[in-house]
């Protein structure tokens, strides 16, 4: 279809715009104002945003990277500059976002990740469909009285080894994109493949880590943080 950024329904354009018709839009405008400007600004924002809640493909998140780097050249930059608003800095940051996850999938899920309290028990539950939805984890998490295991919750889903989504108005938990980065039978026996003893109180103790594994165990928890996560 053919867009127009200066009057078409920017809650449409979001849900059915392709790249192609995006870019082609950008191209066409002559004169950019503060409503078109506004337009494609919430394009990238609902897509950037989907793309990171749905967990898209790798291959998905560096076309999207591509595109916001194309309209971001400085020839766009200096169209934009006299709006009210700084979009081209919004669309770096969008592109940023993507980047720093495309980052993230360049490295392997570290395998300490999959020894702290109860993870390897949820994803389990989570891949044989002991736990389908968010309500069922949350009562499953609720039992286990334990401080941490949102902390631990976070940190799969920014690894991406769990994923939420809606089916039937329900809010739904499935595996995520990089469980199939994991070996065959990784989630039948993640202990025996690591190495390592079930978890027991004491192998929780800080005093039993080494400075290698407290420094990862922070680099692995750290994507969980609200305060280390870029906002748009």
């Amino acid at each position: 279809m053919s867009i127009d950024l200066a009057s078409d329904d920017p809650f449409t354009l979001a849900n059915e715009a392709t790249l192609d018709e995006l870019w082609a839009a950008v191209q066409a405008v002559e004169s950019w104002t503060e409503d078109a400007a506004e337009r494609l600004d919430h394009v990238y924002r609902v897509r950037v945003a989907t793309l990171l809640r749905t967990q898209a493909s790798t291959d998905e998140l560096a076309t999207w990277s591509g595109h916001l780097e194309w309209v971001t050249h400085p020839d766009l930059m200096e169209a934009l500059e006299h709006l009210g608003k700084p979009y081209i800095s919004r669309w770096r940051a969008f592109q940023d976002l993507l980047d720093d996850r495309l980052a993230v999938r360049e490295y392997p899920v570290d395998d300490l990740l999959l020894q702290l309290p109860h993870v390897q028990d949820v994803l389990r539950r989570v891949a044989d469909g002991r736990i389908r939805t968010d309500a069922e984890l949350q009562q499953y998490v609720t039992g286990l009285e334990d401080d941490q295991i949102s902390e631990n919750l976070q940190a799969l889903e920014q690894w991406e080894l769990i994923r939420h989504c809606v089916a039937g108005g329900e809010r739904c938990v499935t595996l995520g994109f990089r469980s199939a980065d994991l070996p065959e039978g990784y989630l039948q026996d993640i202990s025996t493949r690591l190495g390592i003893k079930p978890w027991t109180e004491e192998s929780s103790d800080p005093s039993h880590e080494s400075p290698q594994d407290d420094y990862r165990m922070k680099n692995i928890l750290r994507f969980s943080r609200p305060e280390n996560q870029k906002a748009a």
